[in-house]
């Protein structure tokens, strides 16, 4: 699996025993996901049927059925939801951005990536469609482009922590890893609770074989998600490295336990 789609190198300082790779390309949940609310987003969708029966051209509310569906992980029917909107309103950037991210769900790369490109030329100054483009290149593994858009994003949004953590991802593909590094640690200090950046920057340090520092930064990750399989996987291979085989246990069986056969 390449680092476009993962988050670290194959090759180089990295060997089969690293940690698993994250999804350069996975989408935020909705609010209604990371609450555990399913039961309220089934509620949502009922209300909202009714409202769109009665005007079937409300495309508020078929935004905020979509977002219902997505928050039941029920991404081609929030998909059906955009594209009647976008029919309505095909000038509407924000529903061209939420129909590319559930596209990209889908792993319908090629529609996700017109959505983006429809957006930006609708407005050439929105940071979310740069990033979200530089994503898509990034899982395509064009980092050059990938990084260009998220020089956009990051130019255009100067605090945006996510562009800098996924910067760092593309610089790390190109080897280059102390402007990977640097954009980590400027990752992290935008935004002291972005799991993901912790991780990429641990799996750079475990590369470089710092492994204290990257046992430092597994195990934030792990604070910040816990639930995570792969960042319990990571620092577990992690403690076994270091010698910490009774954590290196404790975390390897947690990960299986929320991901059942991530073990080797």
């Amino acid at each position: 699996m390449a680092w476009a789609q993962s988050g670290l190198p194959d090759g180089g300082a990295f060997n089969r025993r690293d940690p698993p790779r994250i999804s350069a390309h996975r989408i935020d949940p909705p609010a209604a996901v990371r609450r555990g609310d399913e039961a309220d987003a089934d509620g949502l969708v009922r209300e909202l049927n009714q409202a769109i029966r009665a005007n079937p051209r409300d495309t508020v509310a078929l935004r905020r059925r979509a977002e219902a569906y997505l928050a039941k992980a029920e991404t081609a029917r929030a998909l059906a939801d955009y594209d009647l909107a976008i029919r309505i309103e095909p000038g509407n950037v924000e529903l061209l951005l939420q129909r590319a991210k559930a596209a990209r769900e889908l792993q319908d790369f090629d529609a996700a990536m017109q959505d983006f490109n429809r957006a930006l030329a609708l407005d050439g100054k929105n940071p979310t469609a740069f990033y979200g483009r530089a994503l898509l290149h990034l899982h395509r593994g064009d980092h050059d482009r990938a990084i260009r858009d998220f020089d956009a994003a990051i130019n255009l949004k100067p605090d945006y922590a996510a562009a800098f953590s996924r910067r760092g991802v593309a610089y790390a593909a190109k080897g280059e890893t102390r402007r990977a590094l640097q954009d980590l640690d400027q990752a992290v200090s935008l935004d002291r609770g972005l799991a993901e950046a912790f991780q990429h920057r641990g799996q750079i340090h475990q590369g470089l074989g710092d492994l204290r520092r990257a046992l430092a930064d597994y195990d934030m990750a792990v604070r910040l998600d816990p639930g995570n399989a792969y960042f319990l996987y990571s620092r577990g291979l992690m403690r076994r490295a270091l010698g910490d085989e009774t954590q290196a246990q404790s975390d390897l069986a947690r990960a299986n336990d929320i991901e059942p056969g991530i073990l080797p």
